[in-house]
């Protein structure tokens, strides 16, 4: 954005499969268990030379199946000197 050169965003994505050698034995100790996943998007800003906020939004799929998914919030700032 004109301005605001400074700035960054991104988006990942992540997937964990469970493997099938340690899947048998977690499944022992704590149920049912699946594959997990999830997203995440960010936007950095640059406030000045040495301050950084970034807002960022999560949604994270569990790999235990009787754990909901959850939408994490969150903001973060460095302040580098």
């Amino acid at each position: 954005m004109r301005g605001r050169e400074s700035d960054t965003f991104g988006v990942g994505y992540y997937y964990s499969g469970t493997s099938d050698e340690v899947g048998p034995l977690l499944e022992t100790a704590l149920g049912t268990i699946g594959d997990g996943q999830g997203v995440e998007a960010f936007y950095n800003v640059r406030a000045s030379e040495s301050l950084t906020i970034t807002p960022d939004v999560q949604w994270i799929s569990q790999a235990r199946e009787t754990v909901d998914d959850a939408w994490v919030l969150g903001v973060r700032a460095n302040l580098a000197f």
